[in-house]
């Protein structure tokens, strides 16, 4: 079974309040499992990459090792697939 999972995190203001969520879903599209998570502080961009994480959390709670990942943060998504450089730890 092909699983997909969708990502996204924010911040209000940036930097402040960040908020993440996850959503999974199976191949018709009925959702398998969710999560989301709070930090009373930090950045948009550290909102989507702790987005991405707990969306991997949440695959392997759940017994999925193989996840079609979407996301809308075009720095997450292409550091993560290796087109940029990441100059951060």
């Amino acid at each position: 079974m092909v699983y997909s999972g969708y990502f996204d995190g924010g911040a209000k203001p940036n930097p402040g309040e960040i908020g993440m969520g996850v959503s999974i879903v199976d191949e018709q599209q009925q959702e398998v499992d969710w999560g989301y998570a709070y930090k009373p502080y930090g950045t948009n961009n550290e909102a989507e990459y702790l987005s991405v994480i707990l969306l991997m959390r949440q695959a392997l709670h759940v017994g999925i090792n193989k996840i079609k990942c979407f996301g809308d943060s075009q720095l997450v998504v292409k550091q993560i697939n290796g087109d940029w450089s990441v100059s951060a730890p």
